[in-house]
């Protein structure tokens, strides 16, 4: 049970979607680079933007995330020595 309310996510979700993501934008990064015409769509070009954005923002945010439970960790040994 949750000890926070509203929807949770376990570590091991998480990291499965940001590989998925990975993936999918690693795809559109390869299928912009590949075009034959040698020039590059604006559109595609302006989403895989976006795409990169967001995976950027998502990289911080796991980033944040690993940070702060390392702390607490860190923090709770220390705790648990002084006592």
């Amino acid at each position: 049970m949750s000890v926070f309310p509203g929807p949770s996510i376990s570590l091991t979700e998480l990291i499965s979607i940001y590989k998925t993501q990975s993936d999918a934008l690693s795809k559109q990064i390869s299928s912009l680079s590949t075009g034959s015409t040698g020039t590059i769509d604006v559109g595609k070009f302006l989403t895989l933007e976006l795409a990169m954005g967001k995976f950027s923002t998502m990289t911080d945010t796991i980033s944040n995330l690993l940070n702060s439970m390392a702390s607490v960790a860190m923090n709770t040994i220390r705790n648990l020595k002084i006592q």
